[in-house]
């Protein structure tokens, strides 16, 4: 039973790098309702935007 396990558990690791994801397409939105005061918030809106320019989206 435990070697079936094994087995089935590699099987499936295998399938999944088999398999690369694509997310062409995909949009991401971010919408916030915190004012540009909040420092917390202007912190994750620049990370999106350094991450977009990085991945040239």
């Amino acid at each position: 039973m435990k070697k079936t396990l094994l087995i089935l558990a590699a099987a499936i690791a295998f399938a999944g790098l088999a398999a690369p994801a694509s997310a062409a397409g995909e949009r991401y939105v971010l919408i916030s309702h915190a004012p540009d005061s909040a420092s917390w918030w202007n912190t994750i809106k620049n990370a999106i935007k350094v991450a977009g320019d990085q991945m040239g989206v």
